[in-house]
C-alpha cells in the first residue's frame, strides 16, 4: 500500500519540524523570561514607592499581605483578574487540552484511501470543598462512546457538550463514592474500553489492606425498549514491587429480565516496570474472556455465538526525555465484548471486534504543554469468513492549558 511510503516520508518531515520548532520555541521562551524579569523589577520599585506614600495609620502587615496575595488566594475569594466568581467557588481549578489530527486510512477490500482532518477540544473543571469533589468536563462530539473528534468537513459546527459530570465524596478513611457520568474508574489497556468511554452511574472505591477494590453499576443506554446495565467489580494488588495485578468481572444485563445476560466478562490486567537505565520502560498485558456468550446464538460473519469469546493486548511503553512511544499487539474475538465501547480507532470500517494487529506510536514533547507525534495501526480480520485489512496513520498535535 502507498501508506507505508507516506509513513516513512511523514516521519522524516515530522522529525525535522519537531527539532526546528523546539529550537525556535526555546529561544522565544528565553526572550519572554527576560522581558518578564525586567517588568517584575519595575513593579517592585513601584510597590516600594507606593508603600512610602501610604498613610502611617494603615497596618504595614495588612498591606504586605494584600500585595503578596497569590493567584490561589484570589481564586479562593472568588476573584480572578476582572472576573467575579461565586463565593462558593473557592476550590475551583480549570484546565483543558486541544488535539489536531490528520488521519489517513487504507482499506484493502475496497482498495480505497481516505484522508481527514479533525480536532478534539476538552475543557475540565474540578471543585473541591471539604470531602466533596465535583468534576465537570466538556468536549466536542459527545454523542459517541469512543470519539471526541470533530471532523473538518466545511460545515461542522464542532458542537461542545458534557463529557462527564460527577460528584465524589469520601465515606470514611478508605472509601470513596462517585455518582454521575464519570471518567472510567477501571484499569484497562484499551481492549474493553476506549479512552473516551464515560460510564453513567455509581462507583465505590475501597481499600482493604493491600487490596484496592472498584465496584459500580452503570446505565449503558437504551437496548430496544429496555435500559441495559453494566455491573462491574475490579480488585487489584501489587504481587511484588512494581507488579500490580487486577482481576475484574463485567456483566451486562437488561433491566426487564435480570437473567438475560448479554455479556459476562472475566478480565485480568498486569503491568511491570523494566530496568532500562535512564529510560522509563514498562510492559503490560490484558486478557478477557466473555464467559456469558450465548452458545445457541446465530453466526455472524461465520462465527457462532459461543465461539471466539477471548480478547487480549500485550504492549510495551518507553520514555526517554522528550521522546516517548509504544508498541502493542491487540486481538479481539467476534463475541468477546461490546463493540460500542472498545477502542474506536483499532477497527476496520468502524468494527472493532473480530480484528487483530499491531499499534505503534512515537511522540516528541515540544514543551511541557505541547507534543507532536504519530500512531500507526495495522489491522486485519481475525476469525471471520470475510477477510479484510486496514492501515491507519494518525499524526497528532496536542497542547494542554
Amino acid at each position: 500500500m502507498s501508506l507505508t511510503k507516506n509513513l516513512v516520508a511523514g516521519i522524516l518531515v515530522w522529525f525535522i519540524a519537531a527539532v526546528t520548532y523546539a529550537e525556535d520555541t526555546n529561544q522565544q521562551i528565553l526572550e519572554q523570561l527576560k522581558a518578564m524579569q525586567k517588568q517584575l523589577q519595575q513593579q517592585k520599585a513601584e510597590i516600594q514607592s507606593l508603600k512610602g506614600q501610604v498613610d502611617q495609620k494603615v497596618n504595614a502587615q495588612d498591606l504586605d499581605a494584600a500585595i503578596d496575595m497569590s493567584m490561589d488566594d484570589a481564586l479562593f475569594q472568588g476573584k480572578v483578574g476582572g472576573v467575579n466568581l461565586a463565593k462558593n467557588t473557592g476550590g475551583l481549578s480549570l484546565s483543558g487540552d486541544l488535539r489536531i489530527r490528520f488521519q489517513q486510512t487504507d482499506i484493502d477490500s475496497t482498495d480505497t484511501t481516505s484522508e481527514i482532518w479533525n480536532h478534539r477540544l476538552r475543557l475540565a473543571s474540578v471543585y473541591k470543598v471539604g470531602d466533596v469533589t465535583v468534576k465537570v468536563g466538556l468536549k466536542t462530539n459527545v454523542g459517541s462512546y469512543t470519539s471526541g473528534n470533530s471532523a473538518w468537513d466545511g460545515g461542522s459546527t464542532g458542537d461542545i457538550g458534557v463529557d462527564y459530570a460527577s460528584v465524589e465524596m469520601k465515606v470514611g478513611k478508605d472509601m470513596t463514592g462517585i455518582f454521575g457520568q464519570q471518567k472510567n474508574p477501571f484499569t484497562h489497556a484499551g481492549v474493553l474500553f476506549d479512552t473516551e468511554f464515560r460510564p453513567q452511574g455509581a462507583t465505590l472505591l475501597m481499600k482493604a489492606g493491600d487490596i484496592d477494590i472498584t465496584a459500580g453499576v452503570y446505565n449503558m443506554g437504551v437496548n430496544g425498549s429496555n435500559t441495559e446495565f453494566l455491573w462491574a467489580v475490579q480488585a487489584g494488588m501489587e504481587i511484588t514491587e512494581n507488579l500490580p495485578v487486577k482481576v475484574a468481572f463485567y456483566s451486562y444485563e437488561d433491566s426487564d429480565n435480570a437473567s438475560d445476560d448479554v455479556d459476562t466478562q472475566v478480565d485480568i490486567y498486569a503491568s511491570m516496570k523494566l530496568p532500562a537505565g535512564n529510560i522509563d520502560a514498562d510492559v503490560y498485558v490484558q486478557y478477557t474472556d466473555n464467559i456469558g456468550a450465548d452458545d445457541d446464538g446465530g453466526a455472524t460473519n461465520g462465527v457462532l455465538g459461543g465461539d471466539e469469546t477471548d480478547a487480549m493486548v500485550v504492549g510495551l511503553n518507553l520514555k526517554d526525555g522528550k521522546y516517548s512511544g509504544g508498541l502493542a499487539y491487540i486481538s479481539s474475538g467476534m463475541n468477546s465484548m461490546e463493540d460500542a465501547t472498545n477502542d474506536g480507532d483499532f477497527a476496520i470500517n468502524g468494527v472493532g471486534v473480530d480484528v487483530e494487529g499491531y499499534k505503534l506510536s512515537v511522540n516528541y514533547a515540544l514543551s511541557n504543554a505541547e507534543t507532536i507525534g504519530f500512531t500507526y495501526r495495522s489491522v486485519e480480520t481475525r476469525d471471520g469468513t470475510v477477510e479484510d485489512e486496514a492501515e491507519i496513520l494518525q499524526v497528532n498535535y496536542n497542547i494542554k492549558f
